[in-house]
């Protein structure tokens, strides 16, 4: 665990540590794994979490995978953004985006902030699902009929895990 702490790369990347066998008396607290990994020294960038859980009657999984779906996957983005950043880009971040600026050619040029500013930039990245980048933030008209039909089609329902129920032993 040491060296993974302290690779740069990682620097920001999410660790979701399973903590097994909770069902077992004797078993290591998350806590304790947490002392026993020095994860309170790892780099404020990471986000770590440790879950309590038992794969054998399934307690503590759904919670793990909802936090490395819901708040874990948040740290790619800032991964992403750090090595931007290292590379001279200029990041906004916690701003509304009320539009895309969309040029006649139909290529994306910026956005319209939601105080009414407008941000230029050769690239625009979105971290909206596709129906809000598409359908809620690009102006009317822009794209093709067959696509937004396509946008509104598809069920954004589930960011990676699907989630099922456990019963005692084994998944139903």
């Amino acid at each position: 665990m040491p060296a993974l702490k302290n690779i740069k790369r990682l620097s920001g990347a999410s660790l979701l540590i399973l903590a097994n066998k909770q069902d077992i008396k004797g078993a290591l607290s998350p806590e304790e794994i947490a002392k026993v990994l020095n994860l309170e020294a790892m780099d404020k960038t990471r986000h770590w979490r440790i879950v309590g859980c038992s794969a054998y009657t399934g307690e503590g999984l759904i919670e793990g995978f909802d936090w490395y779906v819901e708040g874990g996957m948040g740290s790619v983005s800032l991964a992403i953004g750090n090595a931007a950043k290292e590379a001279g880009a200029h990041i906004i971040t916690r701003a509304d985006v009320k539009q895309l600026l969309v040029e006649d050619s139909g290529r994306v040029n910026g956005v319209l902030l939601g105080d009414g500013m407008p941000v230029h930039s050769l690239i625009v990245l979105s971290n909206a699902t596709p129906y809000k980048t598409f359908k809620e933030l690009t102006p009317d008209d822009v794209l093709p009929d067959d696509f937004i039909r396509a946008i509104k089609n598809s069920d954004y329902s589930s960011a990676g895990f699907e989630k099922r129920k456990f019963g005692h032993g084994k998944p139903n």
